[in-house]
């Protein structure tokens, strides 16, 4: 269950995290002057990505296993964040936010296809649904504040802070590694 829920926080702490620094690379890093709707297209993008993986997602979990489709998700994620933790253009910027939601859209279905597949009873299921939401919202809300404590240590070149995305990457490979040893 742990790591069902880590990966269900870290995707979302990573979609959250990118909220406050896509403004910074598309503007800085990247030389564009239309930030507002530049940063609503990636953050589309992501979304579309997770739109149209979900379901195939999905159907590979059921005919192959859950645990495979959540490590391969979660490694996918993990790679995808690092492409993107690297950007030096725009077009890796748009691959690297639909790479990181084609396979943040293995996780969570695969966590709850899971859930549901080792539950006893509808209340030790409805339990577990509950508890995966929990850690998905609590990834969504930390996630923002988090990428802008991170965001502005690396915009001042602290060299503690790291790079944002590598440190969410890191996480996330983590999880992968928790996954793979620990999931049925």
């Amino acid at each position: 269950m742990l790591a069902l829920l880590l990966g269900a926080f870290v995707v979302a702490l990573a979609y959250g995290v990118a909220l406050p620094l896509l403004p910074y690379l598309i503007e800085r890093k990247l030389g564009l002057a239309d930030v507002a709707s530049n940063t609503g297209v990636r953050t589309a993008t992501y979304m579309a990505a997770l739109f149209l993986f979900a379901p195939l997602w999905g159907a590979i979990s059921d005919r192959w296993q859950r645990r495979g489709v959540i490590v391969v998700g979660l490694a996918g994620f993990t790679a995808a964040l690092l492409l993107f933790a690297f950007i030096d253009n725009l077009l890796a910027l748009y691959v690297g936010r639909f790479l990181s939601g084609a396979f943040a859209a293995a996780i969570v279905p695969g966590a709850l296809a899971m859930l549901a597949d080792s539950a006893q009873d509808d209340q030790v299921r409805a339990r577990h649904f509950a508890w995966l939401n929990i850690a998905t919202i609590a990834g969504t809300l930390a996630g923002p504040a988090v990428g802008a404590l991170l965001g502005d240590m690396w915009m001042r070149g602290m060299p503690a802070s790291g790079q944002p995305f590598a440190i969410v990457a890191m996480a996330a490979g983590a999880t992968a590694l928790l996954a793979l040893g620990s999931l049925p």
